[in-house]
């Protein structure tokens, strides 16, 4: 099978639409499986939820510094010890930490 430069060129367009519509749908997975998963959260010290992942407080902060701008997006305000449910909700998510 060959292609002409033309396809190409039409392939190439086409699947960066797919691409950027993947990244759309991942997207809004992600979100209704946040809002579903905090749902069912409580809120949360930061050194329980520290405790639960077997680091320190120190520790898991530092591991937030990437997701700072979503966190204070979702409620995060500076120098919270309670975490709400949302924020509690997406550090599970991004860390694997099981807080059940």
């Amino acid at each position: 099978m060959s292609f002409t430069v033309q396809s190409n060129h039409y392939f190439s367009s086409n699947s960066s639409f797919i691409c950027n519509e993947l990244i759309i749908t991942s997207q809004r997975i992600n979100h209704q499986f946040s809002n579903k998963l905090s749902l069912s959260m409580k809120s949360m010290l930061k050194s329980e939820l520290a405790e639960r992942a077997g680091i320190s407080v120190t520790t898991l902060m530092n591991w937030c510094k990437p997701y700072h701008q979503e966190l204070v997006k979702l409620g995060l305000r500076p120098n919270a010890k309670v975490l709400p449910p949302k924020i509690v909700a997406f550090i599970a998510e991004k860390f694997c930490i099981d807080i059940k």
